[in-house]
């Protein structure tokens, strides 16, 4: 990642209980004179042109431009009326906007805090674990030993390092502006990383009364895109995610997951989306990418960039308030999509009420009835269930270190449990159940059109007031950003 100018970057992500107030500044008026206003975009281009295009757009007016590794192209703010002469330049591909979000609050709920029994509440992490039959893998000993989570999300705190991690936390890097991957005022990716790997009690990790993740020996590596009021941007997604391509084989890491439990409605293909092409780069690079298919419903369709086929999209049960898994179904906000042709789910994972750690100090921690004692809090979505997933494939990967991305999705869906009475196209393949998958050694190969960042507008994917219309200030972002209610 290069910065030309300042160090602006940008990406794009969802929480619950949000309201997006604008596009940061240089926002367009939805009917106003755009005339003069500046929009903040992403440019992407031909292999190889990316230097030419930077001098052709900084002539355009462009300012505060950084470059990325990962894809083709670069952040820059532009002048709303040489958009479409940007986008006609030699070497261009395409441009998208660099769409903000930011969140207010968080739902609340009237379920208790105070008094929690983990074999008998359906969200705990014992009951996560027994519910997808991680057991199996722990008993033969694996637990994620030597494979690294990357969590690109709103940081993990290093206030609760030492009692959830120990030493297996690590500082990845910070686009945030806060300058401190290793904290997290929102609370949101403290919580995940605990689901995935955390470790609280001096017992067996098999006892009821000690919490654990699905992969409690693992390390995670805080990728921190958000800051403590959960804004980011596309951008700083992106860049996130150029950091693991530069990264995450380096130093002594070995990141072979990456977890975005986030999603965005999307603007257009993902063939057109410069975060789908980022996100298939990492897979292409050996890094299987978990994302949440997003919190809008039943056909709501999949949030970007679990709507990239490339990736495992993952969508939430609903435990029904017991912790046997017959009666499960899948949850009523959990996305998928109503047409028989068109990319739905992959999995569906618990993802209600799940128990995590709370980081001390951040929004999540003041969130009284989502609480559990002092350490923990719940946390409803499919940013949970995402994170479940995460853990699932820490442990297959240490149980089959060369299998490849495409391996590791091929098995997950060929070997699931069916929901009964649910509908194929909300559950995708069925509920993940790893004692099927134990001794599985399949071989997959996916052979989707691969996402180019090149530009659809000439097929009508965007209309000419793009830049000054609701479509650009993302009216449709006041959505679950961060895909977690607390409670």
């Amino acid at each position: 990642m290069r910065h030309l100018t300042t160090t602006r970057l940008g990406s794009v992500l969802l929480i619950c209980g949000v309201a997006i107030s604008g596009l940061t500044t240089g926002t367009l008026p939805l009917d106003g004179d755009a005339s003069d206003a500046m929009v903040d975009v992403i440019v992407s281009t031909h292999p190889g042109s990316n230097d030419h295009v930077i001098e052709a757009s900084t002539a355009q007016g462009a300012t505060q431009i950084t470059e990325f590794e990962l894809i083709d192209g670069f952040a820059a703010r532009v002048p709303a009326n040489q958009v479409d002469e940007i986008e006609r330049l030699g070497g261009v591909t395409g441009v998208t906007p660099d769409r903000a979000l930011h969140a207010e609050g968080f739902a609340q709920s009237n379920l208790p805090g105070t008094t929690y029994d983990p074999v008998t509440q359906p969200g705990s992490m014992y009951q996560v674990r027994q519910q997808i039959g991680a057991d199996t893998y722990w008993s033969n000993g694996v637990r994620g030993k030597g494979i690294d989570v990357a969590v690109v999300d709103t940081g993990v705190s290093s206030a609760v390092g030492s009692t959830v991690f120990g030493t297996r936390l690590l500082a990845g890097t910070d686009v945030s502006g806060e300058a401190n991957a290793l904290s997290d005022g929102h609370g949101h990716g403290t919580h995940l990383a605990s689901i995935i790997a955390g470790r609280i009690g001096t017992g067996t990790l098999t006892n009821s009364q000690t919490f654990a993740g699905v992969a409690p020996e693992a390390r995670i590596v805080s990728v921190k895109v958000a800051d403590k009021n959960g804004a980011t941007t596309t951008s700083k997604v992106i860049a996130g995610l150029d950091w693991i391509a530069l990264n995450g084989r380096t130093g002594g890491r070995n990141v072979r997951v990456v977890n975005l439990s986030f999603g965005a409605p999307p603007l257009s293909s993902y063939r057109s989306d410069p975060l789908a092409v980022a996100v298939e780069r990492l897979w292409s690079g050996g890094y299987v990418v978990v994302a949440s298919t997003g919190n809008t419903g039943p056909w709501g369709g999949l949030a970007a960039p679990a709507y990239d086929p490339y990736v495992l999209a993952v969508g939430s049960l609903d435990h029904r308030g017991t912790p046997t898994r017959d009666d499960d179904l899948v949850a009523t906000y959990s996305s998928a999509h109503e047409d028989w042709s068109a990319r739905t789910v992959d999995v569906v994972v618990p993802g209600g009420s799940v128990q995590g750690a709370m980081a001390p100090g951040s929004k999540a921690s003041g969130n009284s009835s989502a609480k559990v004692g002092t350490q923990f809090v719940k946390g409803t979505g499919t940013s949970q269930a995402a994170a479940v997933a995460s853990g699932a494939v820490a442990l297959m990967i240490q149980k089959r270190p060369t299998a490849k991305p495409d391996d590791i999705k091929a098995m997950i869906k060929s070997n699931m449990r069916w929901v009964a009475s649910e509908d194929p196209r909300r559950q995708g393949s069925g509920a993940l159940y790893m004692p099927w998958l134990y001794d599985k050694t399949t071989t997959g190969t996916q052979t989707h059109p691969k996402a180019t960042g090149t530009s659809t507008t000439a097929t009508g994917t965007w209309d000419g007031s793009r830049w000054g219309g609701s479509r650009w200030a993302g009216a449709g972002w006041a959505n679950d950003a961060w895909l977690t209610r607390w409670g």
